[in-house]
C-alpha cells in the first residue's frame, strides 16, 4: 500500500491553507525509479499550493558505486509547510518509500527515493523578479553537474507559464 501524505510525512494536506513558502526541490530515485517518482510526485501533490515538474533525467549515480542508474528531477513547489517542516516531511516520506535513514552510509547506497530541498525561494518576492535575479543565476551555476540543465529548464517553464494563484490544474508532468 502507498504512504498516504500525512503517513509519508506527518503533515495534512491543506488545499484550502494559502501557499505561503515557496521552494526549488530535487527527487532521484535508482531503484525503480519510474513507480518511486510516480509515487513521489503525488505525495508532493497533496501537499502542494503549486506545483510545477521539470523533465525527468538518467544520470549515472554520484559519490557512490552502484550499477544503478538514477532517474532525476526538480520542481518548484508552493506549501503551506515551513522549511523544517517540508524537510521532515521528505525524510519521513523518504522512510515510508523504503530508505533506511539511520544507515550512516545511506548517502552512499542505493535508494527508493531521494527528496531534497535545493533552495528556499523568497515568499514575498514576485516571482517574476525572483526568475531573473543574479541569485538564482548563481544556485544554478552552483548546482550539481546534473541538476544545472534540470534547473534552467524549470526556470524557463516558469517564465514560459506563469501559474495563477492556488491552480492545482498546471502542474506538469
Amino acid at each position: 500500500m502507498a504512504p498516504s501524505p500525512q503517513a509519508a510525512g506527518g503533515a495534512d494536506p491543506a488545499p484550502d491553507l494559502p501557499a505561503r513558502h515557496r521552494f526549488l526541490i530535487g527527487l532521484g530515485s535508482n531503484l525503480q525509479p519510474a513507480a518511486n517518482l510516480a509515487l513521489a510526485r503525488r505525495c508532493l501533490e497533496a501537499i502542494a499550493g503549486r506545483l510545477l515538474f521539470g523533465a525527468e533525467v538518467v544520470t549515472e549515480p554520484v559519490a557512490m558505486i552502484s550499477d544503478h542508474l538514477f532517474h532525476n528531477q526538480v520542481a518548484y513547489l508552493e506549501t503551506h509547510l515551513d522549511p523544517a517542516a517540508l524537510k521532515s516531511c521528505f525524510n519521513a516520506l523518504e522512510t515510508a518509500m523504503g530508505r533506511d535513514r539511520r544507515d550512516a552510509l545511506c548517502k552512499v547506497k542505493d535508494r527508493p527515493i531521494d527528496l531534497d530541498i535545493i533552495a528556499v525561494l523568497d515568499a514575498d518576492a514576485e516571482l517574476r523578479q525572483l526568475l531573473v535575479s543574479p541569485w538564482l543565476d548563481r544556485l544554478i551555476e552552483e548546482a550539481p553537474d546534473y541538476d544545472r540543465p534540470l534547473l534552467r529548464e524549470l526556470v524557463a517553464l516558469l517564465q514560459a507559464q506563469p501559474l495563477p494563484p492556488a491552480d492545482r490544474s498546471a502542474v506538469a508532468h
